[in-house]
């Protein structure tokens, strides 16, 4: 049986009364900005077919992109980013040598903060503002002005809670091409742009946790203050309640009053009615409250074990492979002579000049290797004495290429 079953009868106006005199809760400003919710980066986790949906979605939805300098650079975000997960890491650390009991989620975080702040520094040095500059951005949306790259990893992060893998990622962008191909640049991008995600993830846990963790330490104080003014059926009780503003109360806060309240009589206790004035007035019971509470607790432990794990997997990944395997443009050049068979050196002067001959015309990548495809094709057939023209390469990086441009 709840404890609001077990006190019918509570006058719950005085609850009211409380929460009028403190001032209702302000409605949030509206933003448009990715940055505006702070919640965890977590969504709908889909099957294969789902997500192919969404992605191709997504894929449509980036239809307008712009070029140049304007955009937001990710870099700002970055350092705050850096500098909340440090004061997270100090408060939690603080809280630990103390003895105070941290959620599994919290330890993550402390065991792993030197590891995460190192990825931030290598993501500073990895991301020069020139390369960032030279990406698509978005022209509108919640991610205008920011790299398209920066949510398509944004949405991988999401639905897959943060868990990355090689064959995820080759299965999003292969099917995200199928309605808008990508600039070379863009899929070298997306190892970095995946871990700036991730990276923004665990400062939203980190804030979560901390929040948490100030919020248990509100209904400690406020339980300790009870006792030490006469015990919770002390006179001054109702007067101490009377001050804490109702709506400003989390669930961690409520949760852990409830527990520093056991052995207490919820039926005759004046700190337990209130407790529960209040969950009524919250549309909400003890239990729920309770089981609200682990089920959060338990997501914010996977989803940060997920993205300590997938920084880890991003960084020890060798990323040539699967770029050149989702790249059109290496399809493209390998479906003709000896590009497959090639050193990675070589093959990446092909990519490299493929990208750019591509800037600043009116043909994309995608045609520009097929244009040199069909000179060494055509060369194969009318010079078949001259081996030299028959490869691709001839008109990208030698002496063909200036009638290739």
């Amino acid at each position: 049986m709840s404890i609001r079953t077990q006190i019918l009868g509570f006058p719950t106006s005085l609850v009211s009364v409380f929460s009028r005199l403190r001032g209702a809760p302000k409605e949030g400003v509206h933003s448009r900005s990715c940055w505006a919710d702070e919640n965890p980066i977590r969504a709908d986790l889909f099957g294969l077919e789902l997500m192919r949906t969404h992605v191709h979605s997504l894929a449509v939805s980036h239809a307008r992109i712009g070029f140049g300098t304007r955009g937001r650079p990710l870099i700002a975000r970055l350092n705050d980013n850096a500098r909340v997960l440090q004061g997270a890491n100090i408060v939690l650390s603080h809280a630990s040598e103390q003895g105070k009991q941290l959620t599994p989620a919290a330890e993550w975080l402390i065991d792993n903060y030197y590891l995460m702040d190192m990825q931030i520094q290598t993501i500073k040095v990895e991301l020069p503002v020139g390369y960032y500059r030279d990406l698509p951005k978005l022209v509108d949306g919640v991610f205008a002005d920011l790299p398209r790259v920066f949510e398509i990893a944004w949405a991988l992060v999401a639905h897959t809670d943060s868990h990355i893998s090689t064959e995820t990622i080759r299965e999003f962008l292969e099917t995200y091409q199928q309605t808008q191909p990508l600039l070379i640049r863009e899929l070298w991008a997306v190892p970095i742009n995946i871990r700036i995600v991730l990276i923004e993830n665990l400062r939203r846990i980190s804030q979560k946790i901390s929040a948490d963790l100030k919020a248990r330490d509100r209904a400690d104080t406020l339980v300790d203050a009870l006792t030490e003014n006469g015990g919770v059926n002390g006179p001054q009780t109702m007067q101490l309640l009377a001050g804490v503003e109702i709506h400003t109360l989390s669930r961690a806060f409520l949760v852990q009053f409830a527990h520093r309240l056991r052995g207490h009589d919820p039926q005759k206790d004046p700190a337990f009615l209130w407790l529960d004035g209040v969950l009524q007035e919250k549309g909400t019971d003890l239990e729920t409250l309770v089981h609200e509470e682990m089920q959060e607790q338990g997501a914010l432990n996977a989803t940060i074990r997920n993205v300590i794990n997938s920084i880890r997997l991003m960084t020890t990944t060798d990323w040539n492979d699967l770029v050149e395997d989702v790249s059109f443009v290496s399809r493209i050049l390998a479906a003709h002579g000896e590009f497959a068979g090639m050193d990675l050196t070589t093959r990446h002067l092909y990519c490299r000049a493929v990208e750019k001959l591509a800037k600043g015309s009116r043909f994309s990548e995608c045609d520009i290797a097929s244009l040199a495809v069909s000179k060494a094709q055509n060369a194969r057939v009318e010079q078949p004495a001259e081996p030299r023209r028959a490869d691709p390469g001839y008109y990208l990086i030698a002496e063909g290429r200036p009638a290739l441009e």
